[in-house]
């Protein structure tokens, strides 16, 4: 394995959106998802926009069109539909990181208290990679077409992006994926794997010294999977 800034390696942090990965398998896993094209209508009085909202979360999403966009309100009617205790038992049994799913089932990836390292992200999209998470072919094929991020003909990257809030000026970036080189063809031959974060300052109106979103920790890990 190379690793840059070990520190920052075995830090954990909050996963946020990279949390969508285990929560798609447990769907899928549980039956509350059937498939990559399991449809949830959105419902603008449960799932009111923010003011961050990307137009594109104000629609009907399915499994596919909410990881690949990452719409929140799409994962938290999952989360809500799979439940605290089964969420429990597969995190427990995966190891994923804190494990804690305090304070709420639907927002504990996004503001509560699960925090994962970058090496337990390693570690666990591993294991996902090299069927040792104890789940379904089906779901694993699912996932490895749903996760999908680049396809060339010579290779395909399979991954989820994420950022989170550190602190109220302070936001963490993910990468946490794999490349595959069998011709573009998931399931062929894995050449790495890896994750990928970034801290990034906000901008200080008090401080012009400090520019918008200036890159803090950065830090980068790759294993042959």
């Amino acid at each position: 394995m190379l690793v840059h800034n070990l520190d920052r390696a075995q830090t954990r942090f909050i996963p946020a959106s990279t949390y969508k990965i285990p929560n798609t398998i447990i769907a899928l896993e549980t039956g509350v998802a059937d498939s990559a094209g399991f449809a949830i209508a959105w419902d603008s009085t449960k799932a009111v926009p923010g003011r961050y909202w990307p137009r594109f979360w104000k629609h009907d999403q399915t499994l596919t069109t909410a990881f690949r966009n990452s719409v929140s309100w799409y994962y938290q009617e999952i989360a809500r539909g799979v439940g605290r205790r089964r969420i429990q038992q597969h995190v427990n049994c995966w190891g994923y990181g804190k494990r804690n799913l305090e304070p709420a089932v639907d927002t504990f990836w996004l503001y509560g208290d699960l925090r994962i390292s970058p090496l337990e992200q390693v570690d666990f999209i591993q294991r996902f990679r090299n069927g040792r998470l104890d789940i379904s072919e089906r779901t694993t094929t699912i996932m490895q077409e749903i996760m999908v991020m680049e396809r060339t003909e010579t290779y395909v990257l399979l991954g989820k992006t994420s950022t989170g809030e550190v602190t109220p000026t302070r936001e963490l970036g993910w990468l946490v994926g794999y490349v595959e080189s069998r011709g573009g063809e998931p399931g062929g031959r894995t050449r790495l794997g890896g994750v990928a974060t970034s801290e990034t300052q906000a901008a200080d109106p008090g401080d012009p010294a400090i520019p918008q979103h200036n890159p803090i920790a950065p830090s980068i890990f790759f294993i042959r999977l």
